[in-house]
C-alpha cells in the first residue's frame, strides 16, 4: 500500500519525512487570503452521500471519474495569478475514510488552486488548503520511539497506541497522553526529547519540537470515526496554543497577531501527519 503523508498546518519538517506542514488534513486558510466569510463565492458544491452517489451542484449520481474530470476543469479555468476557487464539500458520516480519503486526492492535485469549505461534520465552516500530494515515504522506525507518538485507528473504532503498549484507548485518555507527549518532561525518557530555543517574546524556551503525532486509519474506518479521532488530537495542539497565549499574551490564540501566532507554534509546533 502507497504511503501518504499529509502535512497539516503550517508545514514543517515532518518526515513524510520531512518538509513543513494535515489540519488529515488541512492547511487552515488566513485572513489575506479570504477576508470574510461574506465575500466566499462557492465555485462547486459536492456531496459525498455514498461511494456510488455523488452530487455535484444539485445533479446526483455522478461517478468517481466524472467527479475527477469536474475538479480539473475547475483547475484549468482559473488564469495565472488568479484567486483560488473554493469547494464546498460535504461528507456523510457512515462512508469510509478510505473513499473520502481517495476524492480529497483528486483536489489535492491543485492544492494551489482550490481551497475547500467544509459544509458538515466537525470541521463544518472551516476554510482549509489541503496539503499537496506527495510520495515520500517515511520510515518511521528511524525515528525515536519516544519522539513518535502512533496513533493506530482499526476498522472497529479501536483506538490503540502500539508504541505504549495501550489497546482500546478512549477518547479522554487519548487527550491526555497527547498532551503529556507534546509538554513532555526532561524526567521521563519515555516522552519527547526537549531541546533549548531562543524564541521571540519568550526567550529561552525548552520545546518538545521533535514530537511527531502519526495518525494510522483503516481504510473502512467510518469517515465520523475518524473524525473524531484526527479533531480530539487536534484540539490538544490548539489547547496548548491558547493556554500560551493567556499565559504570556492575555490573549486567545485567534486574536494574536502573525509574529506572536508563529513564536508559539514554534515551542508547540503543529506536526500531526497521516498515515494510509
Amino acid at each position: 500500500m502507497s504511503t501518504h503523508i499529509q502535512y497539516i498546518l503550517l508545514f514543517i519538517l515532518f518526515l513524510m519525512g520531512c518538509n513543513s506542514n494535515n489540519k488529515s488534513d488541512s492547511d487552515p486558510v488566513d485572513g489575506p487570503t479570504i477576508e470574510s466569510k461574506d465575500e466566499i463565492v462557492i465555485s462547486k458544491s459536492i456531496i459525498l452521500g455514498s461511494t456510488d452517489n455523488i452530487t455535484i451542484d444539485g445533479s446526483d449520481n455522478h461517478t468517481f471519474d466524472q467527479l475527477s474530470d469536474t475538479i480539473d476543469l475547475l483547475a484549468a479555468s482559473i488564469t495565472l495569478g488568479g484567486n483560488p476557487k473554493l469547494i464546498q464539500l460535504k461528507i456523510d458520516p457512515g462512508l469510509p475514510v478510505g473513499y473520502v480519503k481517495e476524492v480529497k486526492k483528486l483536489i489535492q492535485k491543485h492544492s494551489k488552486k482550490i481551497l475547500v469549505l467544509y459544509g458538515s461534520g466537525l470541521g463544518e465552516g472551516q476554510i482549509v488548503r489541503l496539503p499537496p500530494l506527495t510520495d515520500d515515504r517515511p520510515d518511521l522506525s528511524k525515528l525515536r520511539d519516544r519522539n513518535v507518538l502512533k496513533v493506530v485507528l482499526e476498522d472497529t473504532g479501536t483506538i490503540k497506541l502500539p508504541l505504549r503498549n495501550q489497546d482500546h484507548v478512549s477518547i479522554t485518555e487519548l487527550k491526555k497522553q497527547t498532551k503529556e507527549f507534546l509538554v513532555s518532561d526532561t524526567s521521563n525518557i519515555n516522552l519527547p526529547v526537549l531541546s533549548s530555543k531562543n524564541i521571540e517574546y519568550f526567550g529561552e524556551v525548552m520545546t518538545a519540537s521533535s514530537a511527531i503525532v502519526a495518525l494510522i486509519s483503516e481504510d473502512s474506518v467510518p469517515y465520523k470515526r475518524y473524525e473524531e479521532v484526527y479533531h480530539t488530537l487536534l484540539s490538544v495542539y490548539e489547547e496548548l496554543w491558547n493556554q500560551l497565549a493567556e499565559k504570556q499574551f492575555n490573549s486567545d490564540y485567534e486574536s494574536l497577531d502573525r509574529s506572536r501566532k508563529i513564536a508559539i507554534r514554534t515551542i508547540y509546533p503543529l506536526v500531526l501527519g497521516e498515515l494510509e
